[in-house]
């Protein structure tokens, strides 16, 4: 064999027969001298195999015939510019045990070391650096297999457990954690050759796996819209997921899917036709009047939606229309003449309220004689404003006057959904348990009747498209009271919804403004406020339930805030449960991801001693956690909150407690998972804790405003607490940027009333898409509380 001469390509005339399950053996030869062994299959078949792969491409094959190897040993191959020599066995008698059949320049089309690189992987982080009483890392076994370390795992684990010194239930855990890493290698392998380095394959394919779509045409652009992204990798994402071949064969879909992922990642319905243009011809390499063409088409099949807006022509198309229009059709579908005939005297003016008698004030009394009356109506206001009161108090007058009829109650999150039922008394429900999505229930809103009430509460936090199939479902029957506060951060999704249909000013609506007695007594009531109408709150009075804790620097931020915890904890005998920090972002020092780590040890003083690394982040029972996708059919939605109660290694799953529910979530869901001592604002929205500690460090600033601040401290019941300085509050007061988000939602209700009723304000919104009368509806009757329709 070290004699062999390798032959030019044009004398390879043959070429051994590749099939299933059938391997062929190869060796590398440099001028005549054997590098090393391969084994050859199909690349269609090695996808199902752990063999590291170098593809081979033979020009008289044809385009699509590629071949994968992998150095028997485990070594890397050579460098392009050697030969590959396909051999078989030798016939029978010859002094050789095989002969050479053929030989081929070597070309590297593979991924160097794809096997080390998965030994990174976040899923194997649970081994890194435990070498304490004899445990040791998986690349100990890279060491010995290479790049057969997956197949060692697998097929030889009671080697690799002598190997790594492993109990058997870490040692069953590794052999599933390889299982399912190699389950996806075949798309990881494909991102890979496309550009993505190990880790962000990875995380990408674990997302289209846990989506609904899978790998679905929009799965890339969902992914970018979802993750947080260094500089340069959504292009490389698009180009492993082959966007860009996509957008060339079907420029239409593509330019809608990126658009309606870009939109939303934005907070819009809708943009500027020239932004669209311009991103859209930028991130997909298409001509800018290609762009334009597909636009206009999507516009003439009636896909999308052209209106001036803000002075310039925007453009909805996508799911984000799709969900506006839905949601318009509905609006109007409701929209008639027809009252309840029910008089106000009728009206009991006291209610009932976790065991206390509340009188209703004459807001609130019109909030009720409105939600009686009207097909759909709107209850808006701050907090202490009582709309929880006034929301009991309509459930309780509609038990009278329909009591065969039902009261569907839905919240944002599980929290919210308790807390208004211990207000209330009924059930409440979260939307996608109410719409039959969680496991084993039906939805209960297909037979939703005349004598039945739907009350949406915090409507402007709910899964908007979720939101409008709900009111889908009620057509024009019964009563719809949808519920929040106006001033309040808007959604995390994208939309402003409550604010659209308000600014319909079809639905009659009452907007609560007098703060109750017991409100009125609190601090954290009047900083809120003070903070809306921007003044500085008043701090640390006497039996104040607001304080503000000033601090000069990011790590003094962090030490007071232990401190605050630490003290509520066990000086004033506060149960951890019931105090939530709140930060601007997740990613600075005094930042969600870093704070909670300062800070698990001051609420989980256990920690350590019976804990599981999943990813890279440890895990422990006592934690608390939070959700951060909506995964329905796991019973789960983003935001929801819950204790770590159990591990189960073995089966790689982690039991939780959500509060109304336990459920064991494997081990491959640690991406959606987070500690939530500390979170976002965002997050913390349709919920509210006894004590809420705000960090404000000046790095925040630029995310730091008025809406924000007075979002975070409403949060708040019993105690609250500010952590900065004093002239970064100021600062955050007086920032009053808003981000007026874009939409067409109020076009689409007011051209579909202008159908119905003869009202020039309507007909000028509707037919002409111009925002003037978008302007005079916003300004008409601005100071009445009640608008009727």
């Amino acid at each position: 064999m070290n004699d062999i001469t390798p032959p030019t390509l044009s004398e390879v005339t043959d070429f051994p027969e590749l099939t299933a399950g059938r391997v062929e053996w190869a060796f590398a030869i440099d001028v005549g001298i054997v590098e090393g062994s391969y084994r050859i299959k199909p690349l269609r078949e090695i996808y199902t195999d752990d063999l590291p792969s170098v593809s081979l491409f033979h020009p008289s094959l044809g385009r699509d015939e590629w071949f994968s190897a992998c150095l028997d040993d485990g070594l890397q191959p050579p460098e392009p510019g050697n030969y590959l020599a396909l051999v078989e066995p030798a016939p029978a008698g010859s002094p050789a045990s095989i002969q050479v059949k053929g030989v081929l320049p070597l070309v590297t089309f593979g991924i160097k070391a794809f096997a080390y690189q998965a030994c990174n992987s976040p899923r194997f982080a649970f081994l890194e650096n435990r070498r304490i009483d004899g445990l040791n890392r998986i690349h100990d076994v890279y060491d010995i297999y290479g790049e057969l370390t997956f197949s060692a795992i697998v097929d030889a684990p009671e080697v690799v457990q002598r190997i790594l010194k492993l109990p058997d239930w870490k040692m069953r855990r590794l052999i599933k954690e390889a299982t399912i890493l190699r389950e996806g290698w075949q798309y990881i392998r494909v991102m890979m050759l496309n550009g993505l380095d190990f880790n962000e394959a990875e995380r990408y394919v674990d997302f289209c796996r846990g989506q609904n779509g899978g790998f679905s045409n929009s799965a890339p652009f969902d992914y970018t819209r979802r993750a947080k992204l260094k500089a340069g990798v959504e292009r490389q994402v698009f180009h492993a997921a082959g966007v860009f071949d996509r957008a060339y064969a079907d420029p239409a879909g593509t330019v809608s899917d990126y658009l309606d992922a870009l939109l939303g990642k934005r907070g819009h319905a809708a943009e500027s036709f020239a932004y669209c243009i311009e991103m859209a011809s930028t991130a997909l390499d298409l001509q800018p009047e290609w762009v334009e063409e597909c636009i206009l088409e999507h516009i003439a099949e009636g896909r999308a939606d052209q209106r001036r807006l803000y002075g310039e022509d925007t453009v909805s198309l996508g799911k984000l229309y799709d969900v506006d229009r839905l949601m318009a059709e509905t609006i109007v579908r409701r929209f008639d003449d027809i009252t309840y005939d029910i008089p106000f005297e009728m009206i009991d003016n006291k209610v009932v309220v976790e065991g206390e008698t509340r009188e209703l004030g004459d807001e609130q009394m019109a909030a009720v004689y409105l939600a009686l009356t009207q097909k759909t109506s709107i209850l808006t206001g701050g907090p202490g404003t009582g709309k929880t009161t006034t929301v009991a108090a309509i459930t309780q007058m509609i038990r009278r006057i329909a009591p065969k009829g039902r009261i569907l109650m839905a919240a944002p999150t599980g929290k919210a959904a308790k807390r208004m039922q211990d207000s209330t008394g009924i059930k409440c429900y979260t939307l996608h348990r109410l719409m039959g999505l969680s496991p084993n229930s039906s939805s209960m809103m297909n037979t939703f009747g005349p004598d039945d009430i739907l009350i949406m509460d915090e409507l402007g936090m709910m899964d908007l498209p979720l939101a409008a199939r709900c009111l889908h479902h009620c057509r024009d029957r019964g009563r719809v009271l949808l519920v929040g506060d106006f001033d309040q951060l808007e959604s995390i999704e994208a939309g402003s919804v409550l604010k659209d249909l308000l600014d319909s000013r079809y639905i009659p609506a009452v907007r609560l403004t007098t703060p109750h007695r017991f409100a009125q007594e609190s601090a954290i009531i009047q900083g809120v406020y003070s903070i809306l109408n921007g003044y500085m709150p008043k701090f640390d009075r006497p039996n104040s339930d607001l304080h503000l804790v000033e601090t000069k620097s990011t790590q003094d931020i962090q030490y007071q805030v232990g401190q605050i915890v630490k003290h509520e904890i066990e000086v004033r005998g506060t149960d951890p449960r019931d105090i939530q920090i709140i930060s601007a972002n997740r990613y600075s020092d005094a930042g969600v991801t870093s704070l909670n780590q300062y800070i698990k040890s001051f609420f989980n003083p256990t920690a350590g001693e019976n804990g599981v690394k999943l990813g890279r982040i440890q895990y422990d029972i006592g934690d608390r956690i939070t959700f951060q996708t909506n995964r329905y059919d796991l019973d789960l939605q983003n935001g929801d909150v819950g204790v770590i109660v159990n591990f189960d290694e073995a089966n790689r799953t982690v039991e939780i407690d959500f509060g109304d529910r336990l459920l064991n979530l494997s081990f491959d869901l640690y991406r959606d998972l987070l500690h939530s001592w500390v979170a976002t604002c965002h997050k913390m929205q349709g919920s509210e804790a006894q004590v809420v500690i705000i960090v404000l460090p000046k790095e925040h600033e630029h995310q730091l405003t008025r809406r924000w601040l007075f979002t975070a401290l409403s949060r708040a019941k019993r105690d609250g607490y500010v952590v900065g300085s004093r002239q970064t509050l100021y600062k955050a007061i007086q920032n009053v940027k808003e981000h007026d988000r874009k939409n067409h939602l109020a076009f689409l209700i007011a051209e579909g009333i202008a159908s119905k009723i003869n009202n020039k304000l309507f007909q000028a919104l509707g037919n002409s898409g111009n925002n003037l009368g978008l302007n005079l509806l916003r300004g008409a009757d601005k100071e009445s509380t009640v608008a009727p329709g």
